[in-house]
């Protein structure tokens, strides 16, 4: 706090997948108000979520591949479930190509069977 840096929650950093930079996970003061005094609830762990949409983590596209195995759609699905229905609605992780770039680093590591 004398830095002016918080965490989402303070689980974050056991939550955060190995790939992402733990120096990543702190949030600004500014950010902090904003989150916290607005909506609370909404909020916590918030900033892991964020972080897993930046850096798609393996664990992350494992749900996918378990998803497209199951032919879940992205509301019923391992990824949004287990992941982002805290935070974002489907329809904003849609916005954000969520899924498409999911398909992107699969497909650069060679697909589900590689993961």
């Amino acid at each position: 706090m004398s830095e002016k840096l918080y965490l989402s929650h303070g689980d974050d950093p056991y939550a955060l997948a190995d790939e992402i930079p733990i120096a990543e996970l702190p949030i600004d003061e500014a950010t902090f108000v904003d989150w916290f005094i607005n909506d609370p609830s909404h909020n916590v762990g918030r900033r892991v979520s964020e972080l897993t949409i930046q850096y798609l983590p393996i664990e992350l596209l494992q749900h996918y591949c378990w998803d497209l195995a199951a032919n879940n759609n992205h509301a019923s699905g391992w990824v949004y479930k287990s992941h982002f229905d805290k935070h974002y609605t489907v329809a904003q992780l849609e916005a954000l190509q969520l899924w498409q770039q999911m398909d992107a680093k699969l497909a650069m590591l060679g697909g589900c069977a590689n993961i």
